[in-house]
């Protein structure tokens, strides 16, 4: 079976289903079909397989999300060769790693100039705020430079997480590097940063009792963006100086009577809309 195809400016005359198998094995090479053994048309052919290896040499492997027309991988954008220079590893004896979750999350993500993903996999590296993408067995890496956000549906909770861009908000009166997970959204927004640090061995000899080696570990930092601007939230006294003065009665009662605490997204999540929907103004 044969059908007429079109990428870029350039027509072939392919074998469909070899074209659809070198698709799916990465191949970037074209399988023609030659149905007729004039002259002619072989050197037709022929002349169009030169240009097929030029192309396909010029624009590399052809990516899935192209199929749908929706984004391409492009070779370069995503090199995790050029991105790996410069980041930042955990040390051989060191235990864990910087990944906010070991486990690939299928998901997609959104470039700064609108275009969206397909779904892959993908891993988020929280500290050099690096996205991983699964693409067809090949990591590609891209960063805040180019995203605006990416999500997924965490394959543990069944719930789908999205995470923005923290340059698009100011901390003391700077941009946030890193990307954020929304935990609520209202007239208030609520985000979440998780950051990675080392924790140094515990380990006493006289008792042995500790850690050996030194670990990474995880923390959750909370943040309340009113006008793009964040303020963090460490104690119940910060959840207090966020809202309206002539409502913190209520939201201290609440507090108390829920008993939220200022660490807990789900507690922060309900708070803030027990605050919007049944308090504020």
């Amino acid at each position: 079976m044969s059908k007429l195809s079109q990428r870029g400016d350039i027509y072939l005359l392919i074998s469909f289903d070899k074209f659809k198998s070198n698709i799916e094995k990465g191949s970037p090479g074209v399988s023609f079909f030659l149905f007729n053994t004039n002259l002619s048309i072989m050197k037709t052919f022929l002349s169009l397989l030169i240009v097929a290896i030029i192309y396909s040499s010029a624009y590399g492997q052809l990516d899935p999300g192209i199929e749908s027309g929706i984004f391409r991988l492009e070779k370069g954008t995503f090199d995790s060769h050029q991105l790996m220079i410069g980041r930042k590893l955990p040390p051989p004896e060191v235990e864990g790693t910087y990944y906010l979750s070991e486990n690939w999350q299928e998901g997609s993500f959104v470039m700064k100039d609108g275009r969206k993903s397909a779904r892959y996999p993908l891993r988020y590296d929280v500290e050099n705020a690096l996205l991983e993408i699964d693409w067809n067995g090949q990591i590609k890496v891209v960063g805040e430079e180019l995203l605006t956000l990416f999500m997924w549906k965490n394959s543990e909770t069944d719930k789908t997480q999205t995470f923005i861009n923290g340059q698009r908000f100011t901390y003391a009166g700077a941009a946030l590097s890193g990307f954020l997970e929304l935990i609520y959204s209202g007239s208030d927004t609520l985000l979440l940063k998780t950051e990675a640090y080392i924790k140094e061995p515990t380990y006493v000899e006289g008792l042995d009792m500790g850690k050996r080696s030194a670990e990474i570990h995880k923390r959750d930092i909370f943040y309340v963006c009113q006008d793009a601007k964040l303020t963090e939230i460490k104690r119940r006294k910060d959840v207090l100086n966020a809202v309206e003065p002539s409502q913190r009665q209520a939201v201290r009662d609440f507090m108390k009577k829920s008993n939220v605490k200022p660490d807990s997204r789900e507690g922060l999540s309900s708070l803030w809309q027990f605050y919007e929907s049944e308090v504020q103004p």
